[in-house]
């Protein structure tokens, strides 16, 4: 593959007497040398539009670009680095002109969901014998995802959902119940249910067998979660979260 500014070509044939460059794609996104990694034996590289990667015969984007459009809009991939670690792909990016405003986005492909960690700076990425490494604005280099943070500081890690009407906009969704399995420290749970917010604070199950019980209230056409830790506390959900409610149609 012949990258270039703003199109892309294929180079075919085993020696210079049966060589032809043929077009891949005269009219794509803007991209750089160092966001391209490999998965497989397709390339993926990261742009404003989101993340592509070539098939064999043609580049598309990735089906699941559209799900971080929102951080595609503020990112500046201007200077991205890619690597490929353990069936994840990395892609580096700025946030901002400010200090710790770099990013990474991750991009799981066994289950084709997006992480963007950030608070930290970082200049380049690489991956060797199943891990990967970085390093920061400083020349040190750091073991990635090998500590429950960044080289001291604490890491604020939350989990949002989507805002949903769950398909039903005629319907009114009054929360009851908030069911989750897991295990860790303090969390932040707040939802947002028409325009009503409310957090609350709890403590994780001691082990994975328990189940957190929540009572909620209010009522609304849609409604969001966000589960946050506290002064750098870890947790983790397992198996997702399960939501009871009742449901008013409009009379």
């Amino acid at each position: 593959l012949i990258f270039k500014r703003e199109s892309i070509y294929r180079l075919l044939g085993d020696r210079p007497s049966n060589f032809r460059v043929v077009a891949v794609t005269r009219a794509s996104d803007q991209m750089v040398n160092s966001s391209r990694t490999l998965s497989g034996d397709y390339p993926f590289w990261m742009t404003k539009a989101g993340m592509y990667y070539h098939n064999g015969q043609t580049s598309m984007l990735s089906p699941n670009a559209r799900q971080i459009r929102d951080i595609l809009e503020k990112a500046d991939f201007s200077t991205c680095k890619a690597a490929e670690n353990r069936d994840r792909l990395y892609f580096t990016c700025r946030m901002g002109n400010g200090a710790c405003d770099d990013s990474i986005i991750i991009y799981d492909t066994q289950d084709r969901a997006y992480l963007l960690r950030n608070g930290f700076n970082v200049i380049d990425i690489c991956s060797d014998d199943g891990k990967l490494y970085m390093i920061n604005d400083k020349r040190f280099v750091y073991v990635w995802d090998e500590s429950r943070t960044y080289d001291g500081d604490l890491i604020n890690a939350y989990w949002k959902t989507p805002k949903t009407d769950l398909s039903a906009k005629t319907v009114t969704k009054a929360l009851k119940t908030f069911y989750a399995r897991g295990i860790g420290g303090v969390i932040l749970i707040e939802w947002n249910v028409g325009g009503f917010v409310k957090s609350e604070r709890y403590q994780m199950p001691e082990n994975d067998m328990n189940i957190m019980r929540i009572p909620m209230q209010n009522e609304g056409r849609v409604f969001s979660f966000k589960l946050s830790n506290e002064a750098g506390s870890w947790f983790a959900v397992q198996g997702g979260v399960e939501v009871r409610f009742e449901m008013k149609e409009d009379g």
